[in-house]
């Protein structure tokens, strides 16, 4: 796979609220880094095996199965966008799915993704706030939770840091029905894809609590490239 691939997002699209695979994300970002910038959505992308194993290290006698699997059940898989000038200028929720088909073809090892209409203005003609990587740049992680955070700090790359409610960030990740202490989602996620980030990428990501009383309310997150210096939290 082309090593200058890169996915582009709405910020919107990355604020959103989801809850993916790891191997349903890696399509998605697969899929997402072959819409050629400044063209429009094609109606069908294709992602084979061989560019599925080549592009996170996977071994190509296991990459068609883990590519199927993450097609079948990717389908199913909506987002929520918050909006607060929503419906009749209020604030809103819209529910909608990533994909509206999934096509595969065992004899040639590819899927096809066709984006619904809905998530598409996210991924077009993206002007001022949208967020960026190369895929190359994720290759190494492990987790949809790291791949999750990579992509909100990389909202932030150009200050180096992001301050953010714990609220929102439960919801960023999805888990915010699944960890209501702050002390089971620092260590289920935060502690985990902080690591790994650190072990897997170029970049280097600390993180503060921020607190209201004895509540912790917030997070602030400080991150660079390990060959800058790190400011202090």
């Amino acid at each position: 796979m082309n090593k200058e691939l890169t996915v582009i997002r709405s910020n919107d699209l990355v604020e959103s609220s989801y809850k993916i695979t790891l191997d349903e994300r890696r399509l998605i970002e697969c899929g997402i880094a072959k819409i050629k910038a400044g063209e429009l959505i094609p109606d069908v992308v294709e992602v084979s095996a061989e560019e599925f194993a080549d592009a996170w290290g996977i071994s190509p006698k296991n990459a068609y199965a883990q590519l199927k699997a993450a097609a079948l059940t990717l389908y199913d898989r909506d987002i929520v966008i918050f909006k607060e000038n929503g419906l009749r200028g209020a604030p809103s929720k819209a529910h909608f799915r990533w994909v509206d088909s999934c096509e595969y073809s065992e004899k040639k090892g590819v899927v096809a993704l066709s984006f619904t209409k809905w998530v598409k203005p996210y991924l077009q003609e993206l002007q001022g706030a949208y967020t960026s990587y190369r895929l190359l740049e994720i290759k190494h992680l492990k987790s949809s939770h790291a791949m999750r955070l990579y992509e909100l700090i990389m909202q932030f790359k150009s200050t180096g840091f992001k301050v953010d409610s714990l609220d929102n960030l439960k919801r960023y990740f999805g888990v915010e029905d699944k960890y209501k202490r702050w002390v089971d989602f620092d260590k289920r996620v935060l502690k985990k894809a902080t690591k790994e980030i650190n072990d897997c990428t170029a970049y280097a990501v600390k993180y503060q609590p921020q607190k209201k009383g004895r509540k912790v309310v917030g997070v602030k997150f400080i991150f660079n490239r390990k060959d800058q210096h790190m400011l202090e939290l």
